[in-house]
């Protein structure tokens, strides 16, 4: 049953309508419109929506209109002055798919009266019953359940008031029966009609349910939207899915997403310049620089990314190498373009770059005006790679290829292993992480042997049972230890090559290698690499390291006299004097170095007051990284973003995607941090 008699048909009675019966026919039912009093014999959905337009917008040109109603003129006045200004907003029309047909778009938009309190504010001269000869003397006026402020029991019909009546779902129907009405039955819930005592507010509550969106607030919406798609590195074409629309639609009706194409474009440009170009930095900053083939989109490219002394990266720009050598000349070049552009761009000073050991990396070291240094990381890894013997590294790669297939490695795990990690020549401690691999895994790949019910070649099953192998992978993995720590410490960010000097220096080889002079012999060249003059120097102006572990190279060059020819050729007489106070810790040093929690940063900048040129010196050795391998995650975060089924990308776009996807990356983890904070 409707609220107002009957069966329903459509759900445009509940918006003001009373069904009564026909005084000619009898089996047939009028609508009275609880506002104007009017009786409409066409009681279709169309006609109804059509006369409420009328009812509530029009002039007072209906006939049917009572004089009674003047004490609501004021409310239906409201609901006129609206009408022009209500029908600007685009999208007037009810949420539901019976009011989609509207002709007039006059009713009041984002209704939806399954879960809303919608009513007419009526003023009866005497109980309402269910009497369809009954006439009304009565005010309307439209409100919401938000002004509804006393219970329906405590209400008096018989005192003119002004009441609203009501579709609510949480008024039970004990309260519904007392004032003489029915339940209805409609399909979505039983809701009550029932009578509550309201203000006469007009029009002014049903705009809350008008969705408004200014263009600023658009603005904001689409660079929230493309942070979202950058920084998750969704596909562009998610934009323009119909599933996506409806989740926006949900969330604001009143917004519209952007096309892809403005996505990927106009978008793409705002939040780049805003990430990555109009970005401060700081005043110096040192350049990482290495190469890297992008296989998705067949080029090759030499990234550069800047280090500032806080440990911030910013991502500085990709030159594309397709076609052209990668010689040192041609690197000491793109130095320089970028020595340029970074001040240009971010107003900072590149005084130091750091690459890894290639040749013409090392080449374009002694071309560059700058300092140059080498990455830490990579130079451990090359020592792990000349201490372990080659045909030991094929060995163990072979046997885990044997065991990497999807059916030998379930059964491996089900057997209480794990599962096959195969070395990788440009991930740094794979090779140690092999080792282990198949350490752990000997026991079940020898049961596996033993069971028979898989075919394994001949020449792996020797290999499982061959004792002086086993020893050997044992062997290596003792080995590697001490070298891995050393990398992985260097890759933080957070380690300077002050950090990466006392390593190096206090590096030594297991105790049952000590007397091979082979190992030795790789241990001290790839020292020698490592202790650069900036390296050693760094150490030495370390106030807790002051270069107490220094001693002499291969070449039996004492590490002392390399920092002090160093900084002999670079600081000026003022800088000297510095030099020989904070060695003898005598003046400011002396108080300093009593305060042994001092951080090296803290250090030198109470002491640049006095020592300027020496703390600036410090300070610049002690903010350089000790490797690459900030530059080697941008390689990984690249073939993230240009990944193979985003092939199409051009490279301008491609390198703008690398660029707001790595900015975003370190704002939400800086975010984080400062949370866990």
């Amino acid at each position: 049953m409707s609220v107002f008699g009957g069966r329903p048909h459509h759900n445009i009675w509940s918006l003001g309508f009373r069904r009564i019966p026909d005084e000619k026919i009898g089996n047939k039912f009028n609508a009275l419109c609880l506002i104007c009093q009017k009786v409409l014999k066409n009681t279709s959905a169309e006609r109804l929506k059509s006369h409420r337009n009328m009812c509530l917008y029009c002039d007072g040109s209906n006939k049917t209109k009572s004089s009674s109603l003047t004490s609501s003129e004021s409310s239906i006045t409201h609901l006129k002055a609206d009408r022009n200004e209500r029908k600007k907003i685009k999208g007037n029309s009810f949420d539901s798919q019976e009011f989609e047909d509207d002709p007039d778009n006059c009713l009041e938009p984002n209704i939806n009266t399954s879960n809303r309190t919608f009513g007419l504010a009526v003023e009866p001269s005497k109980n309402l019953e269910h009497d369809p000869s009954q006439k009304y003397d009565s005010t309307i006026s439209i409100c919401s359940s938000d002004d509804f402020s006393i219970l329906p029991s405590e209400l008096n019909l018989n005192t003119p008031q002004s009441y609203v009546l009501v579709e609510n779902d949480e008024i039970q129907s004990s309260q519904s029966t007392d004032l003489g009405f029915e339940k209805s039955s409609s399909s979505s819930s039983n809701k009550i009609c029932n009578i509550t005592k309201t203000k006469n507010t007009g029009l002014g509550p049903l705009k809350q349910f008008c969705d408004q969106i200014t263009p600023a607030q658009i603005d904001i919406c689409n660079i929230m939207l493309a942070k979202l798609f950058f920084g998750c590195n969704i596909p562009f074409s998610v934009v323009d899915s119909m599933h996506f629309k409806n989740f926006c639609k949900a969330l604001r009706p009143s917004y519209k997403p952007p096309s892809r194409k403005v996505l990927s474009g106009r978008l793409l440009n705002d939040v780049h310049s805003k990430l990555c170009e109009n970005k401060k930095f700081r005043l110096s900053s040192a350049l990482l620089i290495d190469g890297w083939k992008n296989e998705n989109a067949n080029t090759k490219n030499v990234a550069c990314m800047l280090h500032a002394a806080t440990g911030e990266t910013l991502f500085l720009e990709s030159f594309d190498f397709t076609g052209i050598s990668e010689t040192g000349t041609e690197l000491a070049k793109i130095v320089e373009v970028c020595v340029t552009l970074a001040k240009e761009k971010y107003n900072t000073e590149i005084y130091a770059v750091i690459t890894d050991n290639a040749a013409n990396m090392m080449k374009m070291g002694r071309l560059a005006s700058i300092w140059h240094l080498t990455c830490n990381s990579h130079t451990g890894n090359l020592l792990a790679k000349d201490l372990v013997a080659s045909r030991i590294s094929s060995q163990v790669k072979q046997v885990l290829k044997e065991f990497h297939g999807p059916d030998l490695e379930k059964e491996l795990v089900k057997n209480g292993g794990f599962r096959i990690q195969l070395p990788c020549d440009t991930r740094w401690c794979s090779y140690r992480d092999s080792f282990v691999n198949l350490q752990k895994n000997l026991p079940a790949m020898k049961k596996i042997l033993v069971d028979g019910d898989y075919k394994i070649d001949n020449s792996i099953k020797q290999l499982l049972i061959d004792e002086i192998f086993i020893k050997n992978v044992s062997d290596s993995v003792i080995l590697f230890d001490p070298i891995c720590q050393l990398i992985n410490k260097c890759q933080s960010s957070t380690t300077n090559i002050a950090d990466a000097a006392e390593l190096w220096l206090t590096l030594t080889l297991p105790d049952d290698f000590k007397n091979n002079k082979t190992f030795s012999n790789s241990l001290n060249k790839r020292k020698d690499n490592a202790l650069s003059e900036f390296s050693l120097t760094a150490n030495f102006l370390h106030p807790i390291y002051q270069g107490l572990k220094f001693s002499q190279d291969s070449n039996n060059k004492s590490h002392v006299d390399i920092v002090e020819h160093f900084l002999l050729s670079t600081l000026s007489d003022e800088g000297l004097n510095s030099l020989h106070e904070y060695k003898l810790k005598s003046g400011i040093f002396g108080i300093l170095f009593e305060k042994q929690q001092l951080t090296p940063g803290a250090f030198w900048s109470l002491a640049k007051n006095k020592h300027q040129d020496l703390s600036n010196m410090a300070e610049k050795l002690l903010n350089l990284p000790a490797s690459t391998a900030q530059l080697e995650r941008i390689f990984s975060n690249w073939s993230y973003v240009h990944n193979p089924l985003r092939n199409r990308l051009e490279g301008e776009r491609s390198k703008k995607l690398l660029g707001v996807y790595y900015a975003l990356k370190i704002e939400e983890k800086h975010i984080n941090s400062t949370k866990d904070y």
